[in-house]
């Protein structure tokens, strides 16, 4: 049974002439669906669990690729290993509702500050593809790696951004559930999140009983995850406070008159991999 698998060809620059794909002797065309982009259908599938060479050509420049031919089809769990078994992709019976193909090439991740690759980032696909059940994607991770709880399985968001979207452990692998494929890495985050602006500012002096207490909070890691990993307290108790994820802010205000004289507050923020920072500071109420 022969099936097929799109395969899209990506260029940085406006190309002259169409590209040619080779898979043996055959000549395929690729179309073009946007200015640097085009597409074309690869036949798979003559020899199950062999990789096939498929060669880009533009001109007299070539570049070939081997593709899994490892068949993923609707209502069969299956397990696939790619890339030397450094990547495990788990389907559930409904995960895929047509015959898929996955393929795993490896790149190495451009991070931002606040975070750092442990191993090779992997381009997971088909990306265009979504899956009807979740599919669990798994990176292997060397055994200090695994112990590490501020690594996780991040995945590409835009040109050097990345999201944390999960860090289940299995035995010497790190992944998560996820409903369609990309690029992903394992990556450290080992900064706290950044914690400033407080308002009041140190020693300010005010006449208001009850003043609006407010930070600004920013995490280029992990992220903030849940609001609870966010409290502002006052004078040793905490405050309702409230978070705004999109301003970055967060603030709270006493519920009752505070007595004049010197308070102090903290603001202390824990982000998705465990790091903890907090700030303290203090004003005085005059009469």
């Amino acid at each position: 049974m022969c099936s097929s698998d799109l395969l899209r060809l990506l260029s940085s620059d406006v190309l002259s002439q169409q590209p040619r794909v080779l898979v043996g002797e055959r000549v395929l065309w690729p179309r073009q669906v946007a200015q640097r982009t085009y597409e074309v259908y690869v036949p798979l599938g003559h020899e199950p669990g062999d990789r096939i060479e498929v060669t880009v050509a533009l001109g007299d420049r070539r570049r070939s690729i081997k593709l899994d031919q490892v068949a993923v089809r609707p209502g069969a769990a299956r397990r696939v290993e790619l890339a030397k078994r450094e990547v495990a992709l788990d389907f559930a019976e409904r995960s895929a509702y047509k015959i898929v193909f996955p393929q795993a090439e490896r790149f190495v991740p451009q991070v931002p500050d606040g975070l750092v690759a442990v191993g090779s980032g992997y381009a997971l696909g088909p990306e265009d593809v979504p899956f009807d059940a979740r599919v669990g994607v798994w990176l292997r991770c060397a055994p200090n790696t695994c112990e590490d709880d501020q690594v996780g399985l991040y995945q590409a968001v835009g040109e050097a951004q990345w999201g944390l979207v999960g860090s289940e452990r299995q035995e010497g692998v790190i992944g998560a559930s996820l409903r369609r494929l990309g690029r992903f890495a394992l990556l450290r985050d080992a900064r706290a999140p950044e914690v400033d602006g407080l308002r009041p500012r140190r020693d300010t002096r005010i006449a208001d009983r009850r003043p609006r207490l407010s930070a600004r909070i920013d995490d280029a890691g992990s992220g903030i995850g849940r609001e609870e990993d966010i409290t502002i307290e006052l004078n040793g108790q905490a405050l309702i406070a409230e978070y705004d994820p999109e301003a970055k802010t967060v603030r709270a205000r006493p519920s009752q008159d505070l007595a004049p004289g010197p308070h102090e507050w903290t603001v202390r923020v824990r982000d998705m991999a465990g790091n903890e920072r907090a700030v303290h500071s203090a004003f005085r109420v005059v009469k």
